[in-house]
């Protein structure tokens, strides 16, 4: 299991201060120095590569185990195959991602996991589904949007045709809807929160004249997947009716910091003999 950082966990109704959360996922992640695996080696680590349209999402709860005496929020996104790239090919399958609502309303959200949406329509790369936390190679990174016709990463940057290195590359990150918005559903009473950035905006840029078109895209995967050695496995689909247990997380401490030293307060008396040593030639003995 890949261990993850929990971000936060609060209220279902208390989550609008999750749009910094969303601001800063659109602002950090590639863009801020996160170390980006080149796409074949994100293929090679993936057992099927599907290009897909979410048609569900639910929330289900782990049972506790010998690790983790708590019960954990599970996102169930089930998905319409729309093509097989690589793997197996079915007409649909559902992935599961640790993180979620629990029933009382309250949310676990993960910093480092991607957030999906009903409708959204992705090219992932499914690797350990029902094992990993994120079922998905290099977790955010194999999953890349499709909005407009043009592929963008998780966090809405623009895909480019690197011809020369024969590799993608990444542009600008663009204000989109489908990047800055994410809404959760109460699993008890089905009420519907869209968090927001609340008006936060990204600069406008015109669409770099090599970004990726999704049929190009595609094309890319394709031949890159005839000179790939086969998927190590074959990848399941997730059956939330079937009991399954929480994960031992292994959260991320912050690095420690120095103490600083304690200064004590200076006094008038202190100032004045700090002169008077000053006025001696720092000799402490004074004539």
């Amino acid at each position: 299991m890949n261990p993850l950082r929990i971000l936060s966990i609060g209220r279902l109704w208390g989550l609008m201060v999750m749009s910094l959360f969303m601001l800063s996922k659109a602002q950090s992640a590639l863009a801020s120095g996160e170390e980006t695996a080149p796409l074949f080696e994100i293929a090679e680590r993936s057992n099927a590569i599907y290009l897909t349209e979410i048609t569900d999402i639910a929330y289900h709860t782990s049972l506790p185990n010998i690790q983790n005496d708590r019960a954990q929020p599970f996102t169930f996104i089930t998905y319409k195959v729309l093509k097989t790239l690589r793997g197996k090919a079915r007409a649909s399958f559902t992935l599961r991602f640790l993180g979620g609502a629990y029933k009382d309303g309250t949310v676990m959200a993960l910093s480092n996991q991607p957030e999906f949406d009903k409708g959204d329509k992705d090219i992932l790369f499914v690797s350990g589904n029902t094992l990993n936390a994120c079922p998905l190679a290099n977790c955010a990174q194999g999953r890349f949007r499709i909005i407009d016709g043009y592929v963008y990463s998780d966090n809405g940057q623009s895909i480019l045709d690197i011809k020369s290195k024969k590799e993608i590359g990444y542009g600008q990150q663009r204000a989109l809807k489908q990047v800055l918005t994410h809404t959760i559903v109460n699993p008890t009473t089905g009420a519907a929160v869209e968090l927001t950035t609340r008006g936060a905006v990204l600069p406008e840029s015109p669409l770099e004249i090599n970004a990726f078109t999704e049929a190009r895209f595609i094309d890319l995967l394709t031949n890159m997947n005839q000179g790939l050695p086969p998927p190590k496995t074959e990848e399941i689909s997730a059956d939330p009716k079937v009991p399954f247990f929480s994960y031992h997380l292994q959260i991320k401490q912050p690095r420690s910091f120095p103490i600083p030293v304690a200064v004590p307060p200076e006094f008038p008396s202190d100032e004045l003999e700090k002169w008077a040593f000053e006025a001696n030639g720092g000799n402490p003995v004074l004539p």
